[in-house]
């Protein structure tokens, strides 16, 4: 049912951006170049710059997404094998 639920949540999510994207693409044809650390891009319309900075996030947050379940369950499989996380200090 959870499963489900996140599926189509993330499915809106993306619908929306590319509807947006659509719309604004629409309403600005004029071609855009970014300017970073003194570069510059070639020229490129604005939608498709929006399109490709878009889906260069998703797809980056996906990877640092499963970079960090890595590191938890690394992290938790080694604090499962320390014989000190379940002693009791308090003495009774």
């Amino acid at each position: 049912m959870m499963n489900s639920v996140v599926g189509i949540i993330i499915s809106l999510i993306v619908a929306i951006w590319v509807s947006a994207i659509a719309i604004i693409a629409f309403q600005n044809p004029n071609n855009v170049s970014l300017k970073f650390l003194g570069m510059e891009s070639i020229q490129l319309p604005f939608g498709v710059l929006l399109s490709f900075c878009a889906s260069g996030g998703m797809v980056g947050m996906a990877i640092l997404e499963l970079i960090l379940r890595a590191s938890n369950s690394r992290h938790n499989l080694s604090r499962d094998d320390d014989p000190d996380f379940f002693t009791d200090d308090e003495v009774y």
